[in-house]
């Protein structure tokens, strides 16, 4: 070793541990490259390379990422080799200024910037910005005076009037000594909850991005790349953290991942089964058949029925849930002269609505409050009620072939025998013209956010409208309609597809954005009357057909899973649910009961009615319901569960 420190190898001087502690990092990485080739330094090769624009931008991108991440050593590694400074020096020093709560010279820094931003409007925020930043911190340090003395010396510099409304507010802080009310009041973080840092993100938005970067942009270019990946992905399922995608692949979801496979059949209704729907919470299925019986299902594990409802109608045609799941309406076909209002916890009657004898409802929808819903027919009665069975309002000379209720404004959504889209305001009353089809529209469907209406025409398709701008978006086909009521329904994640039945036997999937049919699900044997996508399980599908039964579709996993259970906990499963269906029955009939037989088959749920079932355990049968349709006999007395 030498007296100067340096040890000698291959003619190369190389610096002392004490030495080169003193060293950037740049100058670490220049010894090392020049240990590797001797005189002949690689790193100053490297250097001359010169970099496009492009390249520039994404140093930048990375090293403002790498800060992000607390990586500054790395950063200035990045920046200094490549000689490709993050931000424009005087915007950097405003940023270091900002973090640290140097708030004079920040201003003076800002004034220094002027030829650099957009506007000097701009300034004039950014400056304000800075102020009220400054009179929040000191009020949550309790040195009220000094902020008093910012707020009508700095800040209100910054305001019009002192009757601006922001201005009214920040005045109205000062009442609050206790720092948490403070933030509550102020919705604001605090300097030591990272209030600085969000307040440099909003000061960048006023600087433009050749000077210093809008705040995490390569997250941003990176979530707007994962957006555009689902946007594409036909069979798109995952929800909507993006942070759970991966980057290394680009993202694409499977069709096994929508439900294709028949998961359970229930085949207990006697008759065609004309309509189904899953309640709000996902929990419960509710179908309707050509006999007039109502059957309430528990779906949650194995399909166990929790109530039989004989309604004393000519075929159940419509159902819904109230919002909360704690009641059921039903309509019947035309001439059908009642709403029928069911507890779905009990089964039992709570009321039957009808304002004529000459009534004819076969549509009904509930409002967003739960207190109160719609319902209309064919023959020109259009009412809206209460619980209670009181027709509130009335509108008449509209013959609606479907209804639904605004989730929003709370306005009824109808489609006339015209073809014609109107929004109703019963309270005004007045409507609002929305749009008009060339066709018969066969039903409707309205979306969760009430943005988007789905009809199902008699010319062999379904119609996507937009309801806020009344703009028409797509047209599916591939399905067969034209003769019978075939019902639709959003669904998936986001509600991204649309499912609906068809009279050649088949269940439709399509993906929003797709004319075609991503998914033909085969099953059942006769003409599908309708389909439910369950609001919360995405993953469950049920549909109802001529042939007597309900099916619930499933992805293939949950199928996978439900077939790997061993045989003997669904026997058991089962075995309770029958007894707890029984029991039911029991109290609902003062003693009456009920065989159930439940069988597997092809590794499919399938539930069956007992053949011999007496027709006299029923509260009615076909003539009693024939009498009291003709007689008009208001008593509830026609409610049973069988």
């Amino acid at each position: 070793m030498s007296t100067n420190g340096t040890l000698a190898r291959n003619g190369v001087g190389f610096l002392n541990d004490e030495e080169s502690g003193s060293l950037s990092p740049t100058e670490k990485l220049k010894q090392k490259l020049q240990s590797s080739s001797g005189n002949h330094s690689l790193f100053e090769v490297k250097k001359k390379r010169t970099y496009s624009q492009r390249e520039l931008e994404s140093i930048k991108l990375i090293g403002q990422h790498l800060r992000d991440l607390g990586l500054v050593s790395t950063v200035e590694t990045l920046t200094e080799e490549a000689e490709c400074p993050m931000d424009h020096p005087l915007a950097a020093k405003f940023r270091q200024l900002v973090i640290s709560g140097k708030w004079d010279e920040a201003h003076q820094t800002l004034d220094q910037m002027e030829l650099l931003m957009k506007s000097p409007e701009d300034k004039k925020v950014m400056h304000q910005l800075l102020a009220e930043e400054r009179y929040l911190e000191l009020l949550e340090g309790n040195h009220h005076v000094e902020a008093l003395w910012c707020l009508r010396r700095e800040v209100a510099f910054y305001f019009d009037s002192s009757k601006d409304e922001r201005f009214r507010k920040l005045s109205s802080l000062m009442m609050y000594k206790d720092p948490v009310e403070l933030q509550r009041e102020a919705d604001w973080s605090g300097a030591s909850g990272g209030s600085r840092h969000r307040l440099m993100d909003k000061l960048l938005a006023y600087l433009p991005a050749s000077i210093m970067l809008p705040p995490h942009r390569l997250q941003t270019i990176i979530d707007q790349a994962l957006l555009y990946q689902t946007e594409k992905c036909l069979y798109h399922c995952q929800g909507d953290d993006l942070n759970t995608y991966s980057l290394l692949h680009n993202h694409m979801c499977s069709k096994d991942q929508i439900p294709s496979e028949t998961l359970h059949v229930l085949s207990d209704h006697k008759d065609e089964v004309w309509y189904v729907k899953f309640s709000n919470d996902g929990k419960r299925l509710a179908s309707g058949s050509k006999g007039g019986e109502i059957i309430i299902w528990d779906v949650e594990e194995l399909p166990k029925k929790l109530h039989v409802i004989k309604v004393p109608v000519h075929g159940v045609a419509c159902l819904s849930w109230s919002p909360n799941d704690a009641l059921l309406l039903a309509c019947g076909q035309e001439d059908e002269k009642y709403v029928y209002l069911f507890d779905t916890e009990t089964g039992a009657l709570k009321c039957r609505i009808n304002k004529s004898s000459e009534d004819s409802l076969t549509s009904c929808a509930w409002q967003r409050n739960g207190n109160r819903f719609f319902c209309a027919g064919l023959k020109g009665h259009f009412y809206d009620c209460s619980t209670d069975g009181t027709v509130l309002e009335t509108w008449e000379g509209v013959r609606v072939q479907a209804v639904a209720a605004h989730p929003k404004t709370n306005e009824a959504i109808a489609v006339d025998t015209h073809h014609r889209v109107r929004s109703y305001n019963f309270s005004e009353p007045k409507f609002t013209p929305l749009f008009q089809e060339d066709h018969p529209v066969m039903s409707m469907c309205l979306s969760k956010l009430g943005n988007y209406l789905l009809l199902n025409l008699s010319d062999q398709s379904i119609h996507l409208w937009n309801i806020e701008d009344c703009s028409f978006v797509q047209r599916f086909q591939g399905l067969t309609q034209g003769f019978y009521t075939v019902h639709s329904c959003f669904g998936g994640h986001n509600e991204s597809f649309i499912a609906s039945g068809s009279e050649d036997n088949m269940v439709y999937i399509w993906n929003l954005k797709e004319t075609s049919p991503i998914a033909k699900l085969e099953g059942h044997s006769r003409i599908v009357n309708c389909v439910s996508w369950n609001p919360v399980k995405h993953d469950l599908l049920a549909s109802s057909s001529d042939d007597g039964t309900v099916r619930i579709w499933a992805t293939k996993e949950v199928c996978l899973t439900h077939k790997a259970k061993p045989a003997a906990a669904r026997a058991v499963s089962m075995a309770t649910s029958s007894q707890h269906s029984l029991l039911l029955e029991d109290k609902s009939l003062g003693g009456g009961s009920q065989s159930d037989e439940k069988t597997h088959s092809d590794g499919d749920h399938v539930v069956t009615s007992d053949e011999e079932e007496e027709d006299d355990d029923d509260s009615y049968n076909e003539s009693e319901q024939e009498e009291e349709s003709e007689s008009g006999d208001d008593s509830d007395s026609h409610h049973s569960a069988v």
